[in-house]
């Protein structure tokens, strides 16, 4: 239950940006190219938010799990976006109405949630 009420605090956080949030429901070795491309675009939308999503990490979300799922989750996403991969590549391709090139969706993801995990 601590990991529910942990995430549930998450959500409360980003309450006032949830209309433009997609939750991916937990993580997966295989990420699929739409979820690539929602975690590149929500790092893009709360850039500016990654100090304070960092503090919502360390004191609220981490402590409240189990410590072998914490560091899964930031084992994982390091691992995910190590380097570029085809699924990243597909991502990329995805959106009609802009330009992405799939290093520089690799690189921000792999920056942003390195910041808010403190894995950078």
């Amino acid at each position: 239950m601590e990991d529910f009420e942990a995430f549930a605090r998450l959500v409360t956080a980003l309450r006032p940006w949830l209309g433009q949030l997609v939750v991916v429901g937990g993580w997966a070795h295989r990420l699929h190219r739409q979820d690539i491309l929602y975690i590149h675009d929500t790092l893009e939308l709360f850039g500016g938010s990654l100090g304070e999503l960092r503090r919502l990490w360390v004191e609220e979300v981490r402590p409240r799990m189990a410590a072998k799922t914490a560091r899964r989750a930031e084992t994982i996403a390091q691992e995910l976006f190590a380097e570029v991969t085809d699924t990243i590549r597909e991502a990329a391709r995805i959106p009609q109405d802009r330009r992405l090139a799939p290093e520089n969706v690799q690189r921000a993801c792999e920056y942003g949630l390195g910041e808010i995990l403190g894995t950078a």
